[in-house]
């Protein structure tokens, strides 16, 4: 994923890490001792999860220094700093009016390798955090209906999970009257190994699908 895309959508890189940031006099009270435990070392990728104002709710943290698969060091952690805060990264572009066409993912990264192939500007990307947790995104549906004239198209990971929750979701979205779609990943893991491995097929992909959507539209 290019700087330019990360910048773009206010994923912020620090050099200093989450620690520094909060040990600082400003900020130091307002952060208890368990952020600075272990596994809050070297988390220098702060992905802000923004409410419809602008404001953050929760905090994703990543780091650029453990790439290993060490299980006792989380991939992601998330600091909640509005209790039952917003889940799901970018909501902002569901609630684009421009944007009839919404790509569903399961992490902040596969939305952003998305994002990566295709700007357009009808297009738009959020993440939820898991594949278990589309019920938020089904319940805020339900109370905007605004949203059930948009398309929402699932690009949900190629594993067990993914695929059982996938049928569930097609039916639920269903019974909603929401238009329903599924991006396969096959063969790769998620949408991320997909750009990494292949950035023009998932580029063709996706722009079949987008294409698909708008001829149906327009008859």
């Amino acid at each position: 994923i290019s700087n330019d895309i990360l910048k773009e959508n206010g994923i912020i890189y620090n050099d200093k890490t989450f620690q520094h940031l909060i040990n600082q006099e400003k900020t130091k009270h307002h952060f208890g001792n368990k952020y600075r435990g272990r596994n809050y070392l070297d988390r220098d990728i702060i992905i802000p999860i923004m409410n419809l104002e602008g404001y953050p709710e929760r905090l994703l943290l990543r780091s650029t220094f453990h790439q290993d698969t060490n299980a006792k060091y989380k991939k992601e952690i998330q600091v909640m700093l509005i209790k039952k805060g917003l889940e799901i990264w970018n909501i902002k572009d569901a609630f684009d009016k421009e944007k009839n066409i919404i790509f569903v993912t399961e992490g902040v990264y596969d939305a952003l390798s998305i994002k990566e192939v295709c700007q357009e500007s009808e297009v738009g990307c959020i993440a939820l955090p898991g594949v278990k947790k589309y019920k938020q995104l089904l319940r805020l549906i339900r109370n905007n209906p605004e949203l059930k004239e948009k398309t929402f198209i699932f690009a949900l990971d190629n594993d067990t999970a993914g695929k059982e929750y996938v049928l569930k979701i097609e039916r639920d979205f269903a019974k909603e009257n929401i238009e329903f779609m599924n991006f396969s990943v096959v063969p790769y893991k998620d949408c991320n190994q997909f750009l990494e491995s292949h950035p023009k097929a998932m580029k063709f992909r996706i722009y079949k699908m987008i294409k698909k959507i708008q001829t149906c539209k327009i008859s």
